[in-house]
């Protein structure tokens, strides 16, 4: 189901580190708690006509628990804000829903 990053502030918002974006994720099969960091060198170019409007992201995951495949798509503005991120095979968490289990 699409989420809109601002709805969900606090609960499954990426937050950026060091000039990578890190997204929290957890498996919809096994519930496996995964941190995936994304550099910016990865983002893909959105281009409107010839001007670059903003990046995309598309990323398959799969976690060390069980072979559930995972699908993140994200879009990223030019000022590397996020305006929309959807995960099928699981869902978007949040940082302190990641740590709660390793602590």
């Amino acid at each position: 189901m699409p989420r809109n990053f601002n709805s969900v502030l606090g609960k499954g918002a990426p937050d950026k580190q060091e000039g990578d974006i890190i997204f929290y994720l957890q498996c919809g099969r096994c519930g496996e708690k995964i941190k995936l960091r994304i550099s910016r060198k990865e983002l893909q170019p959105e281009y409107d006509g010839e001007s670059e409007t903003g990046y995309l992201i598309s990323k398959d995951i799969v976690g060390k628990q069980c072979p559930n495949l995972m699908r993140l798509t994200a879009q990223i503005s030019s000022l590397y804000d996020i305006t929309f991120q959807e995960v099928t095979g699981g869902r978007l968490i949040s940082e302190r829903e990641y740590r709660a289990g390793s602590e």
